[in-house]
């Protein structure tokens, strides 16, 4: 029997790649949707061995029991789940697990516990052939056997593969960057920062003692400033428990392309923020790119030099690769192209959403008509004021955050827009850094258009749209003036954030539950929030539903919110008490380095003379 007829003859099962925000959501909601197709689909396969779906199948068998008619067959369901990892990072909690204020277990949601009516496999997409209906994925097993890889037939798939970080040929960057995007990635930076104190404390050379001090944080999107903030005060915290280093000797700088940080929550809040955290000492180089950071130097196109054992880089993230692979319809971004149903745009069978879809966003009209009424009105205080020019009035954070991106990324010749915080690419003739190559120079542009990260590691209240951040100045107004637009044009594709993601894998989840019913699907529409953002223990900003709230408030509101989204009532106990506990008791300061070589210790009493270095 072909893999064809095998499809058709076996439960109807739906194949989700990726295990973060949609995939966990999307499946979540399936189980409860399907739930008696699913038990139809558990009993069919009952007679079945082994772990990976498709993979025991003999020729010949569709998998079925023989006394199954093909219409119930055909009505029970099965869901597959392909994740590299067993559990979903929800990664807003990614700069308190590096501060020590979250243990890094309850930052992590495990699948094979809140998914036990679907199947799990371990393991990567590396292709996709839609037209037969399977995919290949390479699993522990075979990479541990070195088989070839596994297809897995599928009637229904959701690419929710999520994103990577994106990198820039910066010399150096990839020897001695840092990023942090996993949990892995943030308690390996916090072991590092931590070893960094025991290296300064034990060394009697200044040079070695000041690039172990000296902290570089490249991007000033959320991910750079929450962990920045959260690490910031660990490490002066941990300084009161070394006799020889006082915390006023630390250097942070956050390097950041643009003339401002965090723009999603607003100029007055991103300005709060800026002044926050220039008065707890932190050097912030605004409309600065990085250039290089080779033998452990960090050199800034402004001509400065910073020695720094550590470089943090959070300057932005891009769809996962495998998108590229599958031969659907993709943007000039690498994102699948999705209708408002959040099916791949003319693909049938095919459903997308989160960091890998572009979904249309409906919602912009309602916004620019909204935006319509306020540019109306800051017209009519013009006139009243004595015909002020159009640029004295900000009627919106989204156009005050267009030009100030159109400032810090000026026009320049196609292909070298770079993104915020880093410098591979020249903006203008002279500049010492090198022209990438093409399909860097998209991922550059792309950069200076888009947030600098993806909320899952970002406040999942982020909800802006990235098109706002394309106009600015540059444009001529109606007026036959060149200068900056009194309002953005309305974004027509959602953001890439997890409040969108969230959202739509509800939406994707019921229209999947109706496609298989023959019901009608819905359109997916969600407008703005807010937006929330930590700036450390008991201090924040916070811009929701128009109201501006900073400081403690803001930090309240900011755990608040992220407390009631974190997925299962178990993490949400498991992490409430935590943060009672570190509010009774001190904070941690022990590095756990070891964990990153568990075997240096065997390996050294073996005989393997390895022994301990420092990251």
């Amino acid at each position: 029997m072909t893999t064809e007829e095998q499809r058709r003859s076996g439960p109807t099962r739906i194949l989700i790649v990726g295990g973060g925000y949609v995939g966990l959501y999307t499946a979540l909601r399936l189980q409860e949707k399907l739930r008696r197709q699913l038990k139809r689909g558990a009993a069919e396969r009952r007679d079945q061995h082994g772990e990976v779906p498709g993979a025991d199948r003999e020729p010949g068998d569709s998998g079925a029991p023989a006394a199954v008619g093909a219409a119930e067959q055909r009505d029970a369901v099965e869901i597959v789940v392909v994740s590299p990892d067993p559990y979903m990072t929800y990664q807003p909690f990614l700069p308190e697990a590096a501060a020590g204020s979250i243990s890094p277990r309850h930052v992590v949601v495990p699948l094979r516990r809140v998914l036990p009516h679907c199947r799990l496999v371990i393991g990567e997409v590396r292709e996709i052939d839609h037209e037969s209906r399977t995919a290949r994925v390479v699993t522990l097993a075979t990479v541990e056997t070195g088989s070839e890889a596994i297809d897995i037939p599928y009637d229904e798939i959701v690419l929710a593969p999520g994103s990577v970080s994106r990198t820039l040929p910066v010399p150096g960057l990839a020897e001695h960057g840092i990023g942090f995007k996993t949990v892995e990635e943030a308690i390996g930076l916090r072991n590092h920062v931590l070893e960094q104190l025991d290296i300064a404390s034990s060394t009697r050379d200044p040079a070695l003692r000041d690039a172990a001090l000296t902290f570089v944080f490249v991007g000033g999107g959320y991910a750079g400033v929450e962990a920045l903030a959260e690490l910031e005060d660990m490490a002066r915290y941990a300084c009161r428990y070394y006799h020889n280093i006082r915390p006023e000797e630390l250097t942070f700088l956050l390097v950041e392309a643009s003339d401002r940080i965090l723009p999603e929550v607003g100029s007055e809040m991103g300005a709060y923020a800026l002044r926050e955290l220039r008065a707890r000492n932190i050097d912030v180089r605004l409309g600065t790119r990085l250039e290089s950071c080779e033998n452990r130097v960090a050199l800034l196109d402004d001509g400065s030099r910073h020695p720094a054992r550590t470089l943090v880089w959070t300057a932005g993230v891009k769809p996962h690769p495998v998108l590229a692979g599958t031969g659907f319809p993709l943007t000039a971004r690498g994102r699948v192209r999705c209708t408002p149903q959040l099916r791949v745009a003319g693909v049938e069978h095919a459903w997308a959403a989160g960091d890998a879809a572009s979904v249309p966003d409906l919602t912009a009209k309602r916004r620019a008509e909204r935006h319509g009424e306020v540019k109306r009105g800051a017209e009519h205080e013009s006139d009243r004021d004595g015909g002020a020019s159009e640029g004295d009035h900000r009627s919106g954070d989204a156009s005050e955050r267009a030009a100030h991106r159109e400032r810090a990324n000026p026009a320049t010749p196609e292909g070298t827009d770079g993104p915020p915080g880093a410098s591979g690419t020249p903006s203008a003739p002279g500049e010492r850094a090198s022209r990438p190559a093409p399909s860097e120079a998209a991922d550059a542009s792309e950069q200076a258009e888009l947030p600098a990260e993806l909320p899952e590691n970002a406040a999942a209240m982020a909800g802006e749209d990235a098109g706002a951040r394309r106009s600015g100045e540059g444009r001529v107004t109606s007026t036959g003036r060149t200068g900056r637009a009194a309002e953005p044009a309305p974004a027509t594709e959602c953001a890439p954030n997890a409040q969108h993601a969230v959202r739509q894998a509800r939406c994707l989840a019921d229209n999947i539950a109706a496609s298989l019913t023959g019901r009608p699907l819905s359109d997916y529409r969600h407008s703005y929030a807010g937006s929330v953002a930590s700036l450390g223990l008991h201090k924040g900003v916070a811009h929701v539903y128009g109201r501006k709230l900073k400081g403690y408030p803001a930090w309240f509101m900011h755990r608040a919110y992220h407390l009631s989204r974190v997925p299962t009532f178990n993490r949400k106990a498991r992490v409430l008490s935590e943060w009672v506990l570190s509010g009774l008791f001190k904070r941690e300061i022990v590095s756990l380095g070891s964990l990153e070589h568990p075997r240096a210790e065997f390996e050294l009493a073996a005989g393997t003379e390895r022994r301990p270095h420092a990251s």
